[in-house]
């Protein structure tokens, strides 16, 4: 699926030569503003900004979005398994109307690192309140999942996150970076 794009007279740009590019200059562009600021520093600015690490279930979701922090401490986790996949999704925000929904491709969520880069199998969804941007990861835009802890009988789990996505409909990539949750669940 490439569909080209006119511009102007001068010729075509293919819109899969800017996703495949769009998540190098994003990687380049960290790493040289990353020159600027020492590690140290860079620890300190993040830990500042984001609550420290939980693993108990107190439903908590923090990320930068884009290096702007995002703390919720309001949200509504689903566990959803079908008959080859799971869906671990969030809701948070003013009538839970931010989205975060991470798909696996596996039987059964188990404590360990998910690859987000195949669509249909396993992706995230993401999509702000009041935006009807929704990002989604692909082979181009990816992501990783990695589960700390999962109590099936307590309906609890915890974990890290990170991802690349990208909106079609609103022609936008965001940066997900630094995110985190601990939550207890409801299942389907």
């Amino acid at each position: 699926m490439c569909r080209f794009t006119k511009l102007n007279n001068h010729g075509v740009i293919s819109n899969m030569l800017f996703k495949m590019s769009l998540p190098v200059f994003l990687m380049v562009g960290s790493l040289v503003a990353g020159m600027f600021i020492s590690e140290d520093n860079k620890s300190a600015m993040i830990r500042s900004k984001l609550p420290e690490v939980t693993t108990n279930g107190v439903n908590s979701l923090v990320y930068l979005l884009n290096n702007e922090p995002f703390i919720s401490s309001q949200v509504q986790t689903q566990v959803h398994n079908f008959d080859q996949s799971v869906c671990l999704s969030f809701r948070s925000g003013a009538d839970s109307a931010e989205r975060l929904s991470f798909v696996i491709n596996t039987k059964a969520l188990k404590p360990g690192t998910y690859l987000l880069d195949e669509p249909g199998t396993a992706y995230v969804h993401f999509q702000l309140q009041r935006n009807t941007c929704l990002y989604t990861s692909d082979e181009f835009y990816q992501g990783v999942l990695t589960i700390t802890g999962h109590d099936e009988n307590l309906d609890m789990i915890s974990g890290m996150f990170e991802f690349l996505a990208f909106s079609q409909s609103c022609n936008t990539a965001i940066r997900c970076t630094n995110g985190r949750f601990s939550a207890s669940y409801k299942t389907n």
